[in-house]
């Protein structure tokens, strides 16, 4: 009766450990179930999430984890990496997959919007003459466009390497948004003419960072300026003889204005 109780023992511890071969290498294992954890996660725009992945078998031993494949059922909104990582490119939603000898598991992402900054404008034009009024300033509306915060924001400007530069002021009234961003005109320092430059808004939580609006300012004349052409005439002619062949001269504005009651007269040197 012993030998019975001893021979079934070993039977036993056989079987077992048979199985836990089996267990290390799930290869032609049946796995019953797979789960997937968190089971759904929702992202911002450039987030990243771990995913975990766990597999048993119909007596709800837990597998080897080793041979988990992922992937994702739409990788232009979230990628996945070969260990569960995941990292959230656009709005949107998509399943992770978890696959284990064929049986796979899933979990929902949903991506939401990240930081931005958003504008009221996308360019700013000023219009000024020159010894004229100073055109009066612009002011820009700054707001976060997604989720989170919009933090750290800084304003410069960018100026032609063939122009003027310094003749646009900024003034940003904080460094969150939402918060707004004043444009001032310095005319002195520009001559008649169309003049650009560029204004650029950073922030490091912003994904849209940086921000480039372009910034034009164009200065005429104000008042009447008379244009003459040519600037310049030569008569030739024999004492005695016939007159020179008359001339014309073409008068113009060539400012602002009307320009009106025109007189001639010559004036005689040496």
């Amino acid at each position: 009766m012993k030998n019975k109780i001893l021979l079934v023992g070993f039977t036993l511890g056989t079987a077992a450990l048979v199985y836990a071969c089996t267990l290390r290498d799930v290869t032609g294992v049946r796995v019953d179930i797979v789960t997937v954890q968190p089971s759904s996660a929702t992202l911002m725009e450039g987030e990243l999430q771990s995913f975990s992945a766990q597999g048993k078998d119909g007596l709800g031993n837990t597998l080897p984890g080793d041979a988990m494949t992922w992937s994702s059922s739409d990788p232009s909104v979230v990628s996945v990496q070969a260990d569960g990582a995941a990292e959230a490119l656009s709005t949107g939603q998509a399943t992770i997959w978890a696959t284990l000898e064929g049986t796979r598991g899933s979990a929902t992402v949903t991506v939401e919007p990240g930081p931005a900054m958003l504008l009221n404008f996308e360019s700013v034009r000023f219009f000024g003459s020159l010894g004229g009024q100073t055109p009066a300033p612009v002011t820009l509306q700054i707001t976060n466009g997604g989720g989170g915060i919009v933090s750290g924001i800084s304003a410069a400007v960018e100026y032609p390497l063939e122009g003027t530069a310094g003749w646009l002021s900024v003034a940003l009234a904080g460094t969150n948004a939402p918060t707004t961003l004043t444009l001032s005109i310095l005319i002195g320092l520009l001559d008649t003419g169309t003049h650009d430059a560029t204004l650029i808004l950073k922030s490091q939580d912003a994904r849209n960072s940086p921000v480039r609006i372009p910034v034009q300012v164009t200065v005429t004349i104000d008042q009447p300026v008379i244009g003459v052409t040519p600037t310049a005439l030569e008569f030739q002619g024999e004492a005695g003889g016939d007159p020179a062949e008359a001339q014309i001269l073409q008068v113009a504005n060539v400012g602002g204005g009307t320009l009106a009651n025109l007189d001639a007269q010559a004036l005689y040197t040496g």
